[in-house]
């Protein structure tokens, strides 16, 4: 079940969120897909697809076949991506002016893989961002008596 948890140490603030299982994948699909930048996004699922699929009336069926193909490596590389956000811990800390991004991943090779690109622990500087949307996923109820 997801959740979402807060601790709060000294000036610090310090969350996490788990978005675990299948239900929770289209969250991780669509968490993924807004982080990239807009062009990288248009670029790669619309104008790349629709060249390879226009390509046809060059190569014929052959570019059909790479258009599928295409398409199939566009989604594992969703699925796979949207890994790093099935945990993420984040700490906030307001004497640095920084928000401190962490993701857990539950694949070794993941994690090995995560630390040699550079995507296992982002810091942003508060002072950059304009705004912050914080998007509840999961609705908490609570028992009344």
């Amino acid at each position: 079940m997801p959740s979402t948890s807060t601790a709060q140490a000294e000036s610090r603030l310090s969350w996490e969120t788990k978005l675990h299982g299948l239900r929770r994948l289209p969250h991780r699909f669509a968490a993924f897909i807004v982080t990239m930048h807009p062009f990288l996004w248009i670029g790669l699922f619309v104008v790349f697809p629709l060249v390879v699929l226009g390509s046809m009336t060059v190569f014929g069926s052959r570019a059909a076949v790479a258009y599928v193909i295409v398409c199939a490596c566009l989604w594992l590389m969703v699925w796979f991506s949207s890994a790093g956000f099935k945990t993420n811990h984040y700490l906030l800390d307001p004497e640095h002016r920084t928000l401190v991004i962490t993701p857990e991943f539950d694949d070794p090779d993941t994690q090995r893989f995560a630390t040699v690109t550079g995507t296992d622990e982002r810091t942003v500087n508060i002072d950059e961002v304009d705004s912050l949307h914080l998007i509840c996923l999961v609705e908490r109820k609570t028992a009344t008596g």
